[in-house]
């Protein structure tokens, strides 16, 4: 499946904000989109570059997707 996701990161106070927009028929991928945006919103710039690319994995998601 191929679903478009539109991104945007905004630098507020050394802080990073995360805005995600993902089409409605599309809930798998909204809810990879949730969990980024709280993981990843008020962190810094260091912080987000520290994530490890498969962070999913450590979650369990591909066991319930």
């Amino acid at each position: 499946c191929m679903s478009p996701v539109f991104v945007h990161g905004e630098l507020v106070d050394g802080r990073l904000q995360w805005y995600f927009d993902v089409p409605p028929e599309s809930p798998t991928v909204r809810g990879y989109a949730a969990l980024m945006a709280a993981g990843l919103s008020g962190a810094t710039p260091d912080e987000v570059l520290s994530v490890p690319a498969d962070f999913w994995q450590a979650m369990g998601l591909q066991e319930v997707v």
